[in-house]
């Protein structure tokens, strides 16, 4: 996933070249898919520090987590039409999502609006 190696690469460098390495990663919901969480907490470690969109309950017609049905034979979720909705990284969403209930969250959130609004503006000549 291109995403992913975006992220991974520069992570990647300082990891070998300082042996450093981040415990947490504050980021946009960019850094919330589903994938991108599985690689942050399975291969790496990192706590993240993202939101992640909760669509357990849905009123724009699709369906929500509560009409999830799940197949402990199968390890899987099967919508009403029987299709399979479980992704390989849900264990990673709910993990994020209980990070999203933590206090050390709620500073990180912080923080990063503090660093965005200020961000010395370049004059352009």
């Amino acid at each position: 996933m291109f995403f992913i190696h975006q992220v991974g690469k520069p992570t990647d460098r300082v990891e070998g070249t300082f042996d450093l390495g981040p415990k947490r990663l504050v980021g946009d919901a960019n850094h919330g898919l589903a994938a991108v969480l599985g690689w942050m907490l399975d291969e790496k470690q990192i706590e993240p520090h993202v939101p992640v969109f909760d669509r357990s309950e849905c009123d724009d017609g699709t369906f929500s987590r509560s009409d999830l049905q799940w197949d402990e034979q199968r390890n899987e979720h099967r919508c009403p039409a029987r299709k399979i909705a479980h992704s390989i990284h849900e264990a990673a969403r709910d993990t994020a999502r209980s990070i999203a209930k933590t206090a050390a969250y709620e500073q990180s959130r912080r923080d990063r609006k503090r660093a965005r609004c200020c961000l010395p503006i370049s004059n352009a000549s």
